[in-house]
């Protein structure tokens, strides 16, 4: 998800969902919320992410990194 236009504008291909419509008057936080739901819902009903489609679905997202980080 990206947070804002400009971001998802540069990375669209990476990214599933723009919040930044929110900020820029396009839809209201109802309105993502549940758009966003229902790409939850696709997601864990096995529709890929943008990430893996492009094969980077496994590195995406770490939370913490564990071991020596350089």
């Amino acid at each position: 998800m990206a947070t804002n236009t400009a971001m998802f504008n540069r990375v669209s291909g990476d990214m599933d969902l723009n919040a930044g419509t929110i900020a820029d008057a396009q839809d209201t936080v109802a309105e993502l919320g549940a758009r966003l739901f229902e790409l939850f819902i696709q997601t864990a009903s096995g529709r890929q992410t943008s990430s893996e489609l492009l094969g980077f679905g496994d590195d995406d997202f770490v939370p913490w990194q564990t071991g020596i980080v350089t």
